[in-house]
């Protein structure tokens, strides 16, 4: 690869992350609902909401991490770390495990998110009291100050700063989203695009450095950091909305949405499979790989599940 291919890469994965994971966030806001602060609520809350996220995240964990220990021929120790790591989490998680920090961050964020709701009934005053934290998280990483990124968090927990914001941004704007008339979507989407195309132009020729990975909590541009991903992501809400009219692309993206969970977890343990498998395997092969098997060993899970129930006595 050469210095310009590599660096229009570059610049299309920083595009990329200036929404893709804010936007996970901010639709996760659309489900989460006010409790009861008393024992009973916080109770189901926790039986419903917490605890299949953290049995997902356990049982996957421990999985692909023996997986990775046969296809990756890793020595018995490493493996033993790596146990250690799934429950440490944040930075510590890397190969098979990448993505399993998004899945603590959403725990937390969900658990902070539900709490602010139910303490604070005024959607109004939901959203402002996330702002000054998600303004600290940003714009520490400012002027050298760099209180979080060369630190390793447990869960990455400081991104919760953050994420809380986006979350309750989707619970404050779901309802406005929907209410937008279908005339004025194409207008509003050409206008975001337009400015989306702007940046990354900008980008491109290097007179602005916006990153926004937070995992790695890499933020720069901190100003930028702000506003751009909430922009972006309504910008990717609107369009999903305008092509739902389209009865073929709905009934795909509602059968991939069902095994999105599956997908995430196991995409990177599936690409490593494909390379070690083959040679000169091409991106269009893994994306293929990627989303094709995870959703191929769904499907047949719940149905050795639904047909272990059946025959199970009473």
């Amino acid at each position: 690869m050469n210095a310009k291919s590599a660096d229009d890469l570059r610049v299309m994965f920083d595009a990329i992350y200036w929404w893709h994971m804010p936007l996970f966030f901010i639709i996760g806001g659309f489900f989460i609902k006010q409790i009861k602060l008393e024992r009973s609520g916080i109770v189901k809350f926790f039986k419903t909401k917490i605890l299949p996220q953290l049995k997902n995240y356990f049982i996957a964990g421990l999985l692909l991490i023996m997986l990775s220990h046969f296809v990756r021929e890793e020595s018995w120790q490493h493996t033993f770390n790596y146990f250690y790591y799934l429950i440490y989490g944040g930075k510590t998680l890397n190969q098979y495990l990448s993505i399993f920090w998004f899945v603590e961050v959403y725990i937390l964020t969900m658990i902070a998110a539900v709490l602010i709701k139910s303490f604070i009934r005024s959607r109004a005053l939901q959203l402002t009291v996330t702002v000054p934290p998600m303004l600290f998280a940003i714009l520490s990483n400012a002027d050298g100050l760099d209180l979080f990124s060369n630190k390793t968090v447990p869960w990455n927990a400081q991104v919760v700063l953050i994420s809380t914001f986006y979350m309750i941004l989707g619970s404050t704007i779901f309802e406005y989203l929907k209410k937008i008339p279908n005339s004025y979507l194409p207008i509003i989407i050409i206008f975001i695009t337009i400015v989306y195309a702007s940046l990354i132009y900008f980008q491109y020729r290097k007179d602005i450095h916006l990153t926004l990975y937070l995992k790695s909590y890499q933020i720069t541009e901190p100003w930028l950091a702000v506003w751009v991903p909430c922009l972006l992501s309504i910008l990717i809400l609107l369009f999903a909305r305008w092509i739902s009219e389209i009865k073929i692309l709905t009934i795909i993206f509602s059968f991939l949405g069902k095994h999105t969970l599956t997908i995430m977890y196991m995409h990177r343990a599936v690409f490593d499979i494909i390379d070690k498998a083959t040679t000169n395997t091409s991106w269009p092969e893994l994306f293929l790989g990627g989303v094709i098997a995870p959703i191929f060993l769904a499907i047949i899970y719940k149905k050795s599940k639904k047909k272990i129930i059946q025959v199970m006595p009473g």
